[in-house]
């Protein structure tokens, strides 16, 4: 799997661009994950924030259907595409406002 663009807002103007997935030329997965003083979000490889200890965030837009979920199920997690996925902390004001919206696919 390549993987997502992502773009996280916050509702105090902080915003970034995040690259969650796994690469198939390196065979590392990365994750978006809190810098180490949680002011800041990167895409980060998973070893990397293993041995950091960061603060990983799970991508919400990545599918969790089998091949005999039924039709409903499938275009629910297509749907939730369309829709910001959160909220989570956000690193430029420390409310829990940032949203995740979903921007397209690398690879």
């Amino acid at each position: 799997m390549p993987g997502h663009i992502l773009r996280a807002q916050g509702r105090c103007g902080f915003e970034r661009e995040l690259a969650p997935g796994f690469s198939t030329v390196s065979f590392v997965g990365y994750k978006v994950a809190y810098n180490a003083d949680g002011s800041d979000l990167l895409t980060e490889d998973d070893a990397s924030i293993k041995s950091m200890g960061l603060r990983a965030i799970q991508d919400p837009f990545l599918s969790d259907y089998e091949p005999e979920d039924s039709i409903e199920k499938i275009t629910s997690e297509v749907d939730k595409q369309n829709i910001p996925q959160g909220p989570y902390a956000c690193p430029g004001c420390k409310s829990v406002s940032l949203m995740l919206h979903y921007i397209g696919c690398w690879d």
